[in-house]
Formats: C-alpha cells, structure tokens, sequence
C-alpha cells in the first residue's frame, strides 16, 4: 500500500470477516518505506491475529510488483490471494479459492474472483479484475493472505 490510510478501515474489516480458519490464515501488509500515514492507520485497526506489517525496504524499481515479490517471498501458505485496498472480498472467497486450486489439478494456476467495489484506480482495473486470486502474475496489492495447511 502507498498512501492508503483512507480505505484500510474497509481491508480491515473485510480481511477479518472472511470465513477461513483465523490459524491457517497468514496476513502480510505491505507498505511502501516513509509511508507513516498508513502504517499509523494499519496499527489502530482489528486484523487476524499473527497479521503482519511489512515495510518494503528502499529500492528500485518502486513498483507494484517488487512491493508484492516482497511480501510473497514471506508468505507461509500453499495458496496466496493479493488483496487492494479498496478490496471487499465475499466472506467465502478465499475458501472457494482453496477449494479451486485442490480440485482444480496441477494445471490450474490461477482463479479469478469478481471484482467488488469502485476502488479509485479507474475504469481499467475493474475491467482486469485484478482483485482476484494470482499465483503467477502479480500487478497489485496491498495485502496477501496465505492458507497454510
């Protein structure tokens, strides 16, 4: 997350009322280095026990995508979900994309949810759809969750 102190509120409360087992989840929040606004409002929020606040240390390129390779390279799950902000996944997501990946086979290696909310970043990312589940392709993000088994 960079400057997303607004919509923590609503990933907050999202993150918390997913049905999953609460010790099975691993939550990584990720945010970028000097950003103090969001990480004072990510510290005042309820999240899942074990949550964890990851400050992306200083680099290059400053992208999306090095935010997320970040996080991921800490995650402890078999299954990953990447969560925006502006996100509010259906309480039974993650575990409907659990259920994907064990009886989808070998071959399946991504399932895609539907979008829900405006978010702020426009037209074309509702199009993409981007606040679904990934496992190889990783654009944004502001949260990942993890299914440890």
């Amino acid at each position: 997350m960079k400057d997303e102190a607004e919509p923590a509120p609503q990933l907050a409360a999202a993150i918390c009322g997913l049905d999953y087992p609460a010790g099975q989840l691993d939550v990584k929040l990720l945010i970028e280095t000097g950003d103090t606004a969001t990480a004072f409002a990510l510290r005042r929020l309820r999240w899942p026990e074990g949550a964890e606040l990851l400050v992306v240390p200083p680099g290059l390129p400053r992208t999306r995508p090095r935010t997320l390779n970040y996080g991921l390279a800490r995650a402890r799950g078999e299954q990953i979900v990447v969560y925006d902000a502006e996100d509010r996944p259906h309480p039974d997501q993650f575990k409907a994309a659990v259920h994907a990946f064990r009886s989808g086979g070998a071959s399946l290696a991504c399932v895609q949810a539907p979008r829900v909310g405006e978010g702020r970043r426009g037209e074309a990312v509702r199009e993409m759809g981007l606040a679904g589940f990934v496992s190889m392709q990783l654009t944004l993000g502001a949260a990942i969750l993890s299914a440890m088994v």
